[in-house]
């Protein structure tokens, strides 16, 4: 560190690292590990516009490569509201920055940003982040851009868009919109983080917030979607709610028939025969022979004594250990377990049930059984939350550390929230996306 300080004393005058206004969103540990294999000395208590400074002295060429690590780690720490849209369209290269200089333009016409800053912005990629701080309120801009090509196509475009708010507190935020368009598998992710703590507008603040400030998540994905994405990407999929909802469930569904395959063999294989015979025996002391209900009536109220069984053999084996359950499906290698299902039925009913943390399936819980029949017999599935091992190449069975998503299947959106506080990273939200895509995909081939 003082060898930095050291060389940082002497750093071009003419450079100032500006936004700070980006440090909740970062990973710094993450950050620093790239710099120190780039072979820049640091130690703890550095600060990140300290590396930038002597970067920019000491080693320039790698100046750039810096500045997408900390792009990328804007995009993929925090940014934990993900709306996913899928798309047909082929673009050229050339089209495609054309439409995105027709998108720099017109921010740059009602922008706040410094004119240098903006004569950086063009369609062939730019990283902006360390340079300008805006603070004006309404404010939007793009920070950084970049496209990756592939044998004369494109790989994929990221874009971070910024918008200046005020918290509550009155201090200064960005609200910020990642966006990555994926050229390969045709997909889209609008990348949002949630901040609870916008000040609304005022009825004297218009000259300030502007008439389109977007204060919530929904609003932003709206702005961002209509202003950005859809002059970009011309064929955007149109959103099948009940496709997609039938794709969670059979996904759901075929989770917890694998978790709990062996578990539901044993108790069938013990209990379904005097099951059979006491419900009948029972139909005939309760009913008159004319009144009996009908031999489909009879399996379900099978069904449903079953499945109580099933929920009472895996408290009776296994208690309190949430673990268990969870360890199962490590072993079985599957990518994680269902904790939240909300579901509708085809009697026009809906049931709902949750387990009690990221830890426990929801197939541990008497409630799920106990609508187990009703949820065997769903449409699709509206909510469905899902923990997923981040060891999801399953490297170590004993790596059983998960990651909740709450995933949501709607009219004009289908969107992936991930829980934890902790940071995310580029891989782990591609791997969920695309599992998740893929089931999106196979229940449109076989319908």
């Amino acid at each position: 560190m003082e060898d930095i300080i050291r060389k940082d004393d002497q750093a071009d005058s003419l450079y100032v690292f500006n936004d700070k206004l980006f440090a909740e969103y970062v990973d710094f540990n993450k950050i620093k590990d790239e710099v120190i294999s780039l072979g820049i000395p640091v130690d703890e208590t550095i600060r990140l516009s300290e590396i930038y400074k002597y970067v920019v002295k000491n080693c320039p060429s790698e100046k750039q490569h810096l500045d997408k690590v900390f792009f990328e780690n804007i995009m993929y720490s925090q940014l934990k509201n993900i709306y996913i849209n899928t798309f047909s369209e082929k673009v050229d290269i050339d089209v495609f920055k054309g439409r995105m200089k027709t998108i720099l333009d017109k921010i740059k016409r009602n922008s706040d940003v410094p004119f240098p800053y903006q004569q950086m912005a063009t369609e062939d990629g730019f990283y902006l982040m360390d340079l300008i701080q805006v603070t004006s309120t309404g404010t939007k801009f793009i920070s950084g851009f970049n496209i990756e090509e592939k044998n004369g196509q494109l790989k994929s475009a990221k874009i971070l868009f910024v918008e200046a708010v005020k918290d509550k507190n009155n201090l200064s935020r960005y609200f910020i919109a990642g966006i990555d368009i994926n050229f390969e598998e045709n997909f889209i992710l609008t990348m949002i983080r949630n901040i609870g703590d916008i000040k609304e507008k005022d009825l004297d603040d218009e000259e300030d917030y502007g008439y389109n400030l977007a204060r919530t998540i929904p609003s932003l994905y709206k702005y961002v979607k209509s202003e950005i994405i859809d002059v970009l990407i011309k064929k955007i999929d149109v959103i099948d709610k009940e496709k997609d909802r039938k794709s969670l469930y059979s996904l759901c569904k075929s989770l917890d028939d694998e978790l709990l395959k062996d578990i539901r063999k044993v108790v069938q294989e013990k209990t379904s025969n005097t099951i059979k015979r006491s419900v009948n025996e029972l139909m005939n002391n309760l009913y008159d022979l004319e009144d009996r209900p009908k031999q489909s009536d009879k399996e379900e109220i099978t069904a449903n004594i079953e499945s109580l069984m099933i929920a009472n053999y895996i408290k009776t084996k296994h208690g309190s250990n949430n673990a268990a359950l969870s360890k199962m499906a490590k072993k079985k290698r599957l990518p994680g377990y269902t904790t939240k299902i909300k579901f509708m039925g085809n009697r026009a009913n809906r049931g709902a049930t949750q387990s009690a943390g990221s830890k426990q399936p929801v197939s541990a819980t008497d409630m799920f059984h106990s609508l187990y029949i009703s949820f065997k017999q769903a449409l699709g599935l509206e909510v469905w939350g899902m923990s997923w091992f981040e060891d999801y190449a399953h490297t170590d069975l004993k790596k059983t550390k998960v990651l909740q998503t709450s995933i949501y299947s709607q009219s004009t959106q289908f969107k992936i929230i991930f829980l934890p506080r902790r940071p995310l990273n580029k891989e782990i939200i591609h791997y969920v996306v695309r599992y998740i895509n893929r089931q999106r995909q196979q229940e449109i081939d076989n319908k």
